[in-house]
């Protein structure tokens, strides 16, 4: 896995994608375990939402993240 200080991003950028992934090794079944609330999910994805639009900008790529184009999985409650 490609490390996101390693890419050349600005630091903040690299900080937060650091951040996020963090998170949810911590709140994973296979990770950590810990037990988040629907609440702090939503803020999760959120937050991984605004880091998908920083990452699109500082790199001109285009960035896709999950439930922006309505492809929500009403199999998996915290899916966009």
């Amino acid at each position: 896995m490609a490390r996101p200080e390693g890419l050349g991003l600005s630091a903040r950028l690299a900080t937060g994608l650091r951040a996020w992934s963090d998170w949810k090794a911590l709140h994973s079944e296979y990770g950590g375990g810990r037990v988040a609330t629907d609440e702090q999910y939503r803020e999760w994805i959120g937050q991984g939402r605004k880091l998908a639009r920083r990452l699109s900008e500082e790199t001109g790529a285009t960035v896709a993240y999950p439930g922006d184009r309505g492809e929500a999985n009403p199999d998996f409650p915290h899916c966009g």
